[in-house]
Formats: structure tokens, C-alpha cells, sequence
């Protein structure tokens, strides 16, 4: 028996068919490191000066580049005109800004229930590959 490489998923979603790519943790990495802004704050204390490492995540922008990166392909998803939309860079930022906040929540947590749900099978083909 020959085990194939599982490296993506599909799922529906509001009518469209998406596909989306297992993402490694270097990938995700990279998101949160470009979703994520650094600032030192510099105070005076009686002991001296303090600097103090601020970081602020943007969870807007996260979940944009999570869409970005992992989604790799989609099927009836159309602009205002019915057009399909090609899956572009550009085309995920247009349907993630222009999707309504509570939809785009729901498709997020989709999202995301499927990237687990892929990653939980990539893990498994990994342990069966070991094992044999």
C-alpha cells in the first residue's frame, strides 16, 4: 500500500469552493512576525532608566495574511459584476476587505477549523511514514 502526500484540503464556504495549503510553522512565523509591531517605551525611575518591550499584535492583519498565504485556489467566488475573480494576492485582499465583518469572521474560523483538521493529517501521514 502506498501512502500519498496529503498537502491540501478543500472546503465550502458561503456557495465558493476553497482550497487551501498545509502551512508550515515557519510560514506562520512569518505572519506573526508581520503582524506584529515592536515598540520600546523609555521611562525614568528612581532606579534609573527603563525600557520596556511593547508588542502589539494586529489581528486583522493576521487573519488577512493567513488567507493570503494558505488559501490557493477557489471556485465561484465573484466580484460585484459576477465576474469570476482569479485567486490572486490582490483578489484575497478585495474579498477579505470587502466581506462583511461577522461573514468574514465565520469564514476565518472556517478556516482555520480546516487548516487544524489538515495539519492533524499531515501530522498522522508523518507518524505512519516514521513507523514504516
Amino acid at each position: 500500500m502506498r501512502l500519498s502526500k496529503i498537502e491540501s484540503s478543500t472546503f465550502n464556504f458561503g456557495g465558493a469552493k476553497f482550497t487551501i495549503k498545509h502551512l508550515l510553522s515557519g510560514a506562520l512565523s512569518e505572519i506573526n512576525e508581520k503582524c506584529t509591531k515592536l515598540s520600546i517605551e523609555v521611562s525614568d525611575s528612581e532606579t534609573g532608566t527603563e525600557m520596556k518591550r511593547k508588542m502589539e499584535p494586529s489581528l486583522r492583519k493576521e487573519k488577512v495574511l493567513t488567507v493570503q498565504t494558505a488559501v490557493t485556489g477557489w471556485e465561484d467566488v465573484e466580484d460585484e459584476n459576477g465576474k469570476p475573480l482569479d485567486c490572486t494576492n490582490e483578489n484575497k485582499l478585495l474579498f477579505c476587505d470587502n466581506i462583511d465583518g461577522d461573514l468574514f469572521d465565520d469564514f476565518y474560523k472556517k478556516l482555520t477549523e480546516e487548516r487544524i483538521g489538515l495539519a492533524e493529517l499531515v501530522k498522522s501521514q508523518r507518524e505512519k511514514k516514521v513507523k514504516n
